[in-house]
């Protein structure tokens, strides 16, 4: 038997789909996607159900979760969000904090990141951009370029890889996390 609300959302969201692509091509360009530092959480199956007042199979969710994520990924999608909004759990339409921090003494910036039983403890500070973690060097410390990258994201990113020294001490873990 088919599930028509089920059917007919997925329909929906593959329209939009294709909308933003088209809006891409109609400008000349060609279409992309952007692969986000983390997928966002949708609702729940359940919240789903409710939404769509029908009962869905695990993997008609996951197809819809699917179909969500390819809408994400496009680089205009801010033009979904208010489609995307409802769809969202909670927690990840919080907006962040920012908490501004002030340098110490010796002009340092510190802060401190935990998870389960891993503790990273980092420095900033204007420099020329000396990476140390455990007293050893990102090469040293870190055996792939994959994760070198990772370490040095954020600062790549803001084009401040050479205007500040990061010192790490870290336990727990392993290379990756």
């Amino acid at each position: 038997m088919r599930n028509a609300p089920f059917h007919d959302f997925l329909n929906n969201i593959q329209k939009r789909i294709d909308k933003l692509r088209d809006e891409f091509v109609k400008k000349g360009e060609q279409p992309f996607i952007v692969q986000p530092e983390k997928y966002p959480t949708w609702i729940s199956k359940e919240n789903f159900e409710k939404t769509l007042n029908s009962k869905l199979k695990p993997t008609q969710y996951r197809m819809l979760v699917s179909k969500l994520n390819e809408i994400w990924l496009q680089p205009n999608v801010d033009l979904e969000m208010d489609f995307l909004r409802p769809l969202l759990r909670p927690a990840m339409l919080k907006e962040a904090v920012i908490v501004k921090k002030e340098p110490d003494e010796w002009g340092r910036i510190y802060s401190v990141g935990r998870r389960k039983a891993s503790v990273a403890k980092v420095w900033l500070a204007k420099g020329t951009g000396e990476f140390l973690v455990n007293g050893k060097t990102l090469s040293e410390f870190f055996p792939t370029i994959p994760l070198r990258e990772e370490v040095m994201r954020p600062l790549l990113i803001t084009q401040r890889i050479l205007n500040y020294n990061v010192w790490t001490l870290c336990q727990g873990g392993g290379f990756s996390g």
